[in-house]
């Protein structure tokens, strides 16, 4: 192609499947799936003959197909009217008359917008040349350029129009064809659910038996729960060697706590026995009051004096 790249045998269905998601991963309806030819060329950068090679195995692959035109676009070069639908895996490749119609304002579309391109260079350019001719002090020469730019203009205006009508008509079109596919799944949707409901017998009527079915069978259910349940209660025999099994469980376990209240009465019996010696350490006079100190002393030193005397 123009960019000199060689296409082998092994790499044409990579490069043919590789253009083809190109176009149908970015496309959000059937038109944007709709290439014009030359677009194709532009755009990938191939020459014409190896484009052809990848579009003949992608129709091969059912990948892409021709949108037919008129009769009278056929008779026109392939590169400005050939349009090519790039379909998804599992896709149809069938296009119908609106696809083609469809095909057709999106190419004349194009060719407006290439006109109005052409046509606002011109224009800048007579403008141009008017401020020259007017600088040079030419009267003539700026006459005869401003008269071609205020046509030039008037032909934009006209294309700008005529884009404006082809856009409606191409909107509207597109449209219907969007609300056809809607209606067609509705209609669809609508005779699958009638063909559900005669095969399975669904109505009002029907769908109420079953609910009471239900009901009743939750009813059973719940018995035969009751019933499991009712089997696991303790015979009488059972019951009385458990209580009794229970209450001598439970007078062990009093005479053990028994036992252990015993003990702790006796543990602080001892201690309170044993309190005065603590009693005399907490009693003793405090060094931080001498004279409360030196009375007790002076007490008992006045006691001894008094037994020797009455010994003696």
């Amino acid at each position: 192609g123009q960019n000199e790249e060689l296409i082998v045998p092994e790499l044409v269905d990579e490069c043919a499947r590789s253009m083809n998601q190109r176009y149908v991963r970015g496309a959000l309806t059937r038109v944007d799936r709709m290439i014009p030819y030359d677009t194709l060329v532009k755009e990938l950068k191939f020459l014409p003959d190896d484009l052809d090679i990848l579009l003949n195995r992608l129709r091969e692959l059912g990948l892409a197909s021709n949108v037919e035109v008129t009769k009278e676009r056929k008779s026109l070069s392939k590169s400005r009217w050939q349009v090519v639908y790039f379909a998804g895996e599992g896709e149809c490749l069938s296009t119908t008359k609106s696809d083609a119609c469809l095909a057709m304002l999106k190419i004349t579309l194009r060719d407006l917008d290439r006109k109005l391109v052409d046509r606002e260079n011109l224009l800048k350019r007579l403008s141009a040349e008017v401020k020259l001719a007017i600088k040079e002090k030419q009267k003539r020469k700026a006459m005869y350029a401003l008269k071609s730019k205020k046509r030039q203009e008037k032909q934009i205006e006209n294309i700008r129009a005529q884009r404006v009508n082809l856009e409606i008509v191409f909107e509207s079109l597109q449209k219907v064809n969007d609300d056809k596919e809607v209606l067609q799944v509705l209609r669809k949707g609508s005779v699958e659910i009638k063909r559900v409901i005669e095969v399975h017998g669904l109505s009002v009527d029907h769908v109420a038996e079953i609910l009471d079915e239900v009901r009743d069978q939750v009813e059973e259910v719940d018995e035969l729960s009751n019933v499991l349940a009712g089997d696991t209660e303790l015979s009488e025999d059972e019951a009385i060697d458990l209580n009794a099994e229970l209450e001598s469980l439970v007078a062990e376990e009093t005479k053990t706590m028994d036992g252990l209240n015993q003990n702790t009465k006796e543990n602080k019996h001892a201690v309170t026995e044993s309190s005065p010696i603590k009693t005399a350490v907490d009693s003793a006079p405090s060094f931080e009051d001498p004279q409360h100190t030196m009375k007790p002393v002076l007490q008992r030193h006045s006691e001894k004096e008094e037994k020797t005397a009455v010994l003696n």
